[in-house]
């Protein structure tokens, strides 16, 4: 999938989740002025808009530093059992056991991409080896 794709997608729950809150007005609206009882509509809608919103925050929170890696599948594991699945880690460890490792963003996703300001994954990791936190940007040198 390609990083438009994403884009893409992402902006599809956006635009479902603005519906579902025009629904809910619409919703409101109608029975308000028809005299019915509005709360089977809005609960509907409500349970629906609940469900892409959550949807969409989960997403942006698990992806935050490149659309197309998941930040959670890296985060908690141990450096060494992430080098041993992908080939081309750098690892950079200080004298405490702590560092930093890089990857490219290709050997995650498995897509070259056009040079941009993600080329490289940086995993940071405590004297444990467990990483605390990614981010995405230039290789080093790069």
């Amino acid at each position: 999938m390609e990083i438009g794709m994403v884009y893409l997608i992402v902006n599809l729950l956006i635009g479902i989740s603005l519906l579902v809150a025009v629904g809910l007005l619409m919703a409101a609206s109608a029975a308000h002025n028809s005299g019915k009882n509005i709360a089977k509509n809005l609960l509907c809608s409500g349970v629906l808009a609940l469900i892409f919103g959550s949807g969409l925050v989960l997403w942006i929170v698990s992806h935050h530093s490149f659309p197309m890696i998941n930040d959670w599948q890296f985060i908690g594991k141990n450096i060494y059992d992430i080098d041993e699945k992908y080939d081309g880690l750098h690892l950079y460890v200080s004298d405490s056991g702590s560092g930093k490792a890089t990857l490219s963003t290709e050997m995650i996703t498995g897509y070259k991409f056009v040079p941009s300001e993600s080329d490289a994954n940086y995993m940071y990791f405590d004297e444990n080896g467990t990483i605390y936190k990614t981010e995405c940007g230039r290789p080093v040198g790069g």
